[in-house]
């Protein structure tokens, strides 16, 4: 019954009489029901400019080479840059580096909109063609943020392929070249995932800093990597960090609710800063002294 009602999905959307309205309906129904058998049929709508969305989301979540194809063939087309940006998010959203050759040539592009689709699409996908791509863009533009960002997304797409090594690289390098305060949290965060306690040091960094977003990725390793050397680290730095960090490193600690890290609480018992004194006390009240 469903491969029948998919059939008469197809015979409908072919019928060049259809409203645009019916037809985008159709390939609603056919992002529901459809198989292999509809690619063919929705595939030259990806070069309308009514229909392509439509098609594209029937199509995205397909398990089918033949739509990666499609969606490629359709890149090439001459087409508004809208639609092609479309493209390269559905290709970017379904993965596979097969599809990083058809997007490479969009970061050339004399359209604004599509080199940044395309940069973003390169970090989705990841992988050592995208990556040495990205980082001959971010060579030439030292400065170019969503380069930085669509890096560190690479650098996640590594973590999730189970390579932490290749992940951890990535994200020092843009931790190291002091790139803006959101790359920055975004890379602290994949390495203190990646590599747990060898990501200590650039917590403490980020501590140490003046940029929010980093700041606040660090508190929470502060009160979510286990074990004694977060501690340690956070025993011989804390004296030293300003007296509002302190008392965010505090309340972390207290959510942290690890009795190990009294020590660190109880050395701010002293602090000339009442908010911290009475932030170490409410820690302390947490953790147990």
């Amino acid at each position: 019954e469903r491969d029948a009602l998919e059939k008469r999905f197809i015979n409908l959307l072919k019928d060049a009489q259809g409203t645009v309205d019916a037809r985008g309906f159709i390939c609603r129904m056919l992002e529901r029901v459809g198989t292999e058998a509809s690619v063919t049929a929705l595939a030259p709508l990806l070069v309308d400019p009514e229909l392509s969305a439509p098609a594209q989301r029937a199509l995205g979540d397909m398990p089918y080479a033949s739509v990666d194809t499609a969606l490629q063939d359709a890149l090439t087309s001459t087409l508004p840059p809208t639609l092609r940006e479309g493209l390269i998010g559905t290709l970017a959203q379904r993965g596979g580096a097969a599809a990083v050759p058809a997007v490479l040539p969009f970061t050339e592009n004399p359209e604004p909109q599509l080199r940044l689709a395309a940069v973003r699409a390169l970090g989705i996908l990841g992988g050592p063609l995208a990556e040495k791509r990205l980082q001959a863009l971010l060579q030439a533009e030292p400065t170019n943020i969503e380069v930085a960002r669509a890096l560190v997304s690479c650098a996640a797409a590594s973590l999730r392929q189970g390579d932490a090594d290749h992940a951890a690289v990535l994200c020092r390098q843009m931790l190291d070249q002091g790139k803006a305060g959101a790359v920055r949290a975004g890379a602290l965060q994949i390495l203190s995932e990646a590599k747990g306690d060898l990501a200590i040091p650039a917590v403490i960094s980020a501590l140490q800093g003046t940029q929010e977003e980093p700041m606040d990725v660090a508190l929470n390793c502060v009160r979510d990597l286990p074990g004694s050397a977060m501690l340690a680290a956070l025993k011989e730095a804390v004296p030293a960090l300003r007296p509002e960090v302190q008392g965010l490193v505090l309340y972390a600690l207290a959510a942290r609710g690890d009795h190990a890290a009294a020590p660190v609480a109880a050395a701010l018992l002293g602090s000339p800063t009442e908010t911290v004194r009475t932030a170490a006390a409410a820690a302390l009240g947490y953790i147990g002294s």
